[in-house]
């Protein structure tokens, strides 16, 4: 497998803010404590969502009441229906915009994964500090001044991160292509003389998207120049790193967490790629029982609760993102104090598949389908109920060249031996090529059979 030029350790500092990325753990929570404790008082006094959440729902408590990280279980959670609630209410933005809007910078839209998209707004300055935050990702991920970066990102006028992730990039030093999404699909010959006569030496944009990208330059002969792939927007399961990995021929491909109503990444991955490190300093993170919302310790895994240090046009106080994952307190060789997510963000809750005692995320299956089925292209998981299931329900579509002579004998196969594998008893619906529709931007990982049947 091909290794990144050495001159990436040892031509530059390791560190992009030495004293943040490895401050004490004690240092670092008094500090996120301060920050925690402005930014609550900021949306009592600012944000009159907040404060009528906060006097509905958690009567009696002021911002007195909250000293730092520890107190933040005393106020309640929220979700993104909510957000949508009160943007239908109040258009545009809601009431939980806390400053004017002549102090804007920037508007932009969420992506609409889960429903419809809401609104983001930022200031000068919140957008200055993500950036910096966001240039800390790219430099924990190895990049540096004088790379070529082909971003292929979304760039539309609605969507943030893009043209974020491009600005971002030429403050940090390197070259950028912005190159967009849409040309995977629609201008590929430019891709392919761009991709092989400038040789960019990194490359970002969702799992699948880059899978595809590796793909057609399979298809082309061309040897792939990257020494950096970056990803995000969906899970990064073990074997699809080592997939694409393979397929690059490159040791870096790294994963990193941001979503849209916050102002900069969350968190991202080192050169030790044994998961996630959050930020603690420009955001706080709790890890909650879903039915209880009792906080998890370190190893459980619950449902992501997120705290924005850095929004205040915006606001976001224990936002429940409604994905799941969890986070280990081990200290990463790379010598960052800042928790790991060894996961990272794996899925959604409404992704989880229970059976009888046990849980599974579309990470969960992927790790083991594709560790046995060589033949696979495409997996989805079916959900009938949103309630227990008498199996794991699942979509295979074999590779274009590796059709089964009986595809009935196929599913028998795999049936047994994923279902002992899995360690539940599992259902696979036989689809051929070209069944299971090729992602545009984020590829599906669920269908809910159940909300078409309500529907």
């Amino acid at each position: 497998m091909a290794r990144p030029n050495p001159e990436r350790k040892t031509k530059w500092p390791y560190y992009w803010d030495r004293r943040i990325e490895t401050m004490p753990r004690k240092e670092l929570q008094e500090l996120q404590d301060k920050k925690i404790r402005y930014i609550v008082r900021w949306a009592w006094e600012n944000s009159q969502f907040h404060r009528k959440l906060w006097e509905e729902k958690a009567p009696g408590v002021t911002p007195d009441d909250i000293k730092g990280y520890a107190d933040l279980i005393k106020l309640p959670t929220y979700v993104k229906n909510d957000i949508r609630a009160i943007e239908a209410e109040n258009p545009p933005f809601g009431t939980i915009m806390s400053l004017s809007d002549s102090y804007l910078y920037k508007l932009c839209a969420s992506t609409g994964t889960t429903g419809r998209p809401t609104y983001n707004v930022w200031t000068p300055t919140e957008e200055e500090y993500g950036r910096d935050i966001m240039d800390r990702c790219w430099w924990t991920m190895m990049m540096r001044p004088g790379d070529i970066y082909y971003c292929s990102w979304r760039m539309d006028y609605h969507y943030a991160w893009g043209v974020r992730f491009y600005k971002a990039s030429i403050r940090m030093g390197m070259k950028v292509v912005p190159i967009g999404s849409c040309p995977i699909g629609t201008s590929p010959q430019i891709m392919k003389d761009f991709i092989n006569e400038v040789r960019p030496t990194v490359i970002g944009g969702t799992p699948s998207g880059m899978y595809s990208v590796a793909l057609m330059l399979r298809d082309w002969g061309i040897d792939p120049p990257f020494e950096i792939v970056h990803t995000a927007g969906e899970p990064l399961p073990r074997d699809a790193r080592k997939r694409l990995q393979d397929i690059f021929n490159t040791d870096y491909v790294m994963d990193f967490f941001g979503f849209s109503e916050e102002t900069t990444l969350n968190c991202c991955e080192c050169d030790q790629m044994i998961g996630d490190h959050w930020w603690h300093d420009a955001s706080a993170f709790e890890i909650i029982d879903p039915d209880t919302e009792e906080r998890l310790a370190a190893g459980e895994r619950g449902i992501f609760v997120f705290t924005s240090l850095v929004n205040h046009t915006f606001p976001m106080i224990r936002f429940n993102v409604e994905d799941t994952t969890y986070y280990i307190e081990d200290l990463c060789p790379c010598g960052r104090t800042h928790y790991l997510f060894p996961v990272g963000i794996p899925g959604r809750q409404e992704w989880l598949v229970k059976v009888k005692d046990k849980y599974f995320l579309p990470w969960d299956v992927e790790n083991v389908v594709r560790k046995y089925i060589s033949d696979l292209k495409e997996y989805q998981i079916v959900k009938d109920t949103p309630l227990e299931h008498p199996y794991i329900h699942i979509r295979l579509e074999p590779q274009p060249d590796k059709v089964p002579k009986n595809p009935d004998d196929w599913v028998k196969e795999w049936e047994a031996k994923l279902s002992q594998e899995l360690g539940a008893p599992v259902k696979i619906d036989y689809t051929p090529p070209g069944g299971i529709p090729a992602p545009i931007w984020k590829k599906t990982y669920v269908i809910h059979k159940w909300k078409e049947k309500k529907a």
